[in-house]
């Protein structure tokens, strides 16, 4: 199973993104600070080791992103994405977390939603629910072979 809880704190302000589609994807910077309970406190500061995430919420999990800014406390409830690309002929992958939930974590004063979600957010996703209204569902159909465990 590919699940990963992430608690931490937004390294940039989400951005929003409408396609053509009508689909929408929110990126913002997760960082995370692990306690590392091996080493020596330093000026009477436990030692502390950061990882960032790149993270990508889709749809309605994106709009719920948008209520927090740079700095906000999150928990984060998703999965591990690997994208891979080519560039000047040389092969790229970078690990993402592609976010299925988010929720304020801790009592952090960064955590209240801003004023004004982003000035430009809002006209777009409009826009993205009218034309979504407006397209038919369309059926996509799975080969068999897909409903399987691939190994």
């Amino acid at each position: 199973m590919n699940t990963i809880t992430i608690t931490g704190n937004l390294t940039r302000d989400p951005d929003v993104r409408v396609f053509g589609s009508g689909s929408s994807l929110t990126t913002f910077g997760l960082a995370d600070n692990f306690i590392l309970k091996n080493k020596p406190e330093v000026d009477g500061k436990p030692q502390t080791e950061t990882t960032f995430f790149d993270c990508d919420a889709w749809g309605d999990v994106g709009i719920e992103v948008e209520k927090f800014k740079k700095g906000s406390r999150v928990k984060v409830e998703g999965r591990i994405k690997q994208d891979n690309w080519e560039k000047d002929g040389k092969k790229f992958s970078k690990l993402k977390v592609v976010v299925l939930k988010i929720e304020a974590e801790g009592k952090d004063t960064n955590n209240a939603p801003a004023a004004k979600a982003s000035t430009t957010a809002q006209p777009r996703r409009a826009a993205a629910k009218q034309s979504r209204a407006a397209q038919p569902a369309q059926e996509i159909e799975v080969p068999e072979s897909a409903s399987g465990v691939p190994f």
